[in-house]
């Protein structure tokens, strides 16, 4: 029996620090206001952010595919993945998603779309070639508990909020440039917030995705009940990489595993889970 208390956990935890993401923003809209009396602004900068993110929100997929140069694959090409999304889709209860295949020796996979009926599953070449069949299900499990579980909505809300903070701070320091604003408490939190929000709003998006990673290695092995296939999928992916070739780190927490290089430093916003503690996780579903 697979414990669904370590889904729901991660769930809960991406939830409550998007709660307290919609929080700072609320703050930051109310020292701006307090230190300038701009409503405009305000509305403005949360508008445009909503406004960019709806807009980025419908054209993601499209982006996400062509990005990482994903071609849509057919069933007579590769009729071992389509048959085991097509279970994995039947038994989460979805439709079939559309397929697709990203060139490069690198063992991935990422999907995308905004509901199910609009979702999108893509392997690399690398990730067939190193993974047996259980494995790769695993694998996909995960993507399909992605799509399932609107995980790619929930991140297009974490985007719209860090976008309307950026605004409104942009507007904040307009205020203090343009204006006949002579608040210098004002002045000295807007350059505090300049140097910490950017900064916040990078670490609380890779929180999120990370607990989501979390939320989908649970979720999927629930799928398929075998918790252990997808522990022994990371351990291969870790020692044959997972970093492709042509990288964007605007698509990165789309994909099962880290597709990018990066410094000791550059894991502090990592969007990914450490492999060793998702294999750990995994480790303690079965009870």
């Amino acid at each position: 029996m697979i414990s669904k208390n370590g889904s729901l956990k991660n769930k809960l935890k991406s939830n409550l620090i998007l709660a307290l993401l919609i929080g700072a923003t609320f703050l930051i809209g109310y020292l701006y206001y307090q230190f300038t009396g701009n409503t405009i602004g305000i509305i403005v900068s949360v508008s445009f952010g909503l406004i960019y993110s709806l807009i980025s929100y419908f054209t993601a997929s499209k982006v996400a595919l062509k990005v990482n140069r994903a071609k849509p694959i057919t069933k007579e090409d590769f009729p071992k993945v389509y048959k085991i999304v097509g279970d994995l889709a039947q038994e989460a209860k979805i439709p079939m998603p559309k397929l697709y295949i990203v060139q490069d020796s690198a063992a991935n996979a990422f999907a995308t779309g905004r509901s199910p009926k609009k979702a999108h599953v893509a392997v690399t070449s690398g990730i067939l070639e190193v993974l047996d069949d259980d494995e790769l299900k695993a694998v996909l499990a995960h993507e399909i508990s992605h799509v399932k579980n609107y995980d790619i909505r929930l991140m297009m809300i974490v985007f719209a909020c860090v976008t309307s903070l950026n605004l409104i701070l942009d507007f904040m320091l307009r205020s203090f440039i343009f204006g006949d604003e002579r608040n210098g408490g004002g002045f000295m939190t807007y350059i505090l917030l300049s140097f910490l929000t950017p900064i916040i709003g990078m670490m609380v998006q890779a929180a999120v995705s990370r607990q989501r990673e979390f939320a989908a290695d649970a979720s999927g092995a629930e799928i398929t009940h075998r918790p252990q296939d997808l522990a022994s999928a990371l351990r291969k992916i870790s020692s044959n990489g997972s970093s492709l070739k042509k990288q964007s780190s605007a698509t990165a927490h789309l994909f099962f595993a880290n597709p990018l290089k990066g410094s000791k430093f550059a894991k502090l916003f990592s969007t990914h889970p450490p492999m060793e503690k998702r294999i750990e996780a995994l480790n303690n579903l079965v009870v």
